[in-house]
């Protein structure tokens, strides 16, 4: 109450004093590192054609990012009944391989195998956690054989002559080898038949047998037979003055 000269009386209402506790709100966007482009797999030195119980040489699957922090990536086999895969050269193929790839690398080294006694065409896959994954095809077709390093002319007096029979891709309809790829490893093998067609000139000899007809193996993991026939190789023996045809 406040009293105004004259003797008037003025009621002033109190100002009630209010107390407000706000909260601040902030909203915040977290952004994450992007990329212009997708990251993908790429493959290199894929082949085109295997021979059938034969291997590739190398392919690459590559990462299009060294910075992933680690990833797995798996190589994979289409169809299990034509080909497999491997991580080295002297593995047996499998249905697929997983491989680690550590942070700051990129690639993948692979194998592809042609199984025995098959001819089609096969899909191979590279997927990675992250990564567009990458697939190919190949052919798996019949492979060919051929004689090398036997010499055109053998003086009977001579030793005998080693020669390897190597296999490998064919061109030329199969007249002759264009490629050479090893039997795949941990398979079976290829066993080669060797025929002379002229006995009284010639004959080959192997470790076991000595005749007109032999055979020889290539094993798994190489493209050709033992260089010597001490090895398990095969040589051509001249007996008389002639001609013939191995």
């Amino acid at each position: 109450m406040h009293t105004l000269k004259g003797g008037d009386i003025m009621f002033v209402a109190p100002r009630t004093l209010w107390s407000f506790v706000g909260v601040l709100c902030i909203s915040l966007t977290i952004c994450l590192p992007s990329y212009s482009n997708a990251q993908s797999i790429d493959f290199f030195y894929f082949p085109t054609e295997i021979g059938s119980g034969l291997q590739s040489s190398y392919s690459i699957a590559r990462l299009s990012d060294s910075q992933h922090g680690g990833v797995t990536m798996r190589i994979e086999s289409g169809d299990t009944l034509m080909a497999l895969v491997s991580a080295d050269e002297n593995t047996a193929g499998t249905p697929y391989v997983d491989v680690f790839v550590p942070n700051g690398s990129i690639n993948v080294y692979f194998y592809t195998h042609g199984l025995e006694d098959t001819t089609g065409t096969v899909t191979i896959t590279a997927t990675a956690p992250g990564f567009t994954g990458a697939n190919d095809v190949c052919d798996i077709v019949q492979p060919g054989v051929r004689i090398s390093k036997l010499s055109a002319t053998i003086d009977v007096l001579d030793p005998v002559d080693d020669f390897p029979v190597q296999v490998g891709l064919t061109g030329g309809g199969g007249a002759y080898l264009v490629a050479l790829q090893k039997a795949r490893a941990g398979g079976p093998g290829l066993t080669a038949t060797v025929t002379n067609s002229n006995a009284s000139a010639a004959e080959l000899v192997t470790t076991p047998v000595t005749g007109q007809v032999v055979t020889v193996q290539i094993a798994g993991g190489e493209y050709q037979t033992p260089a010597t026939v001490a090895g398990g190789g095969i040589a051509l023996d001249g007996l008389s003055a002639g001609s013939t045809d191995v």
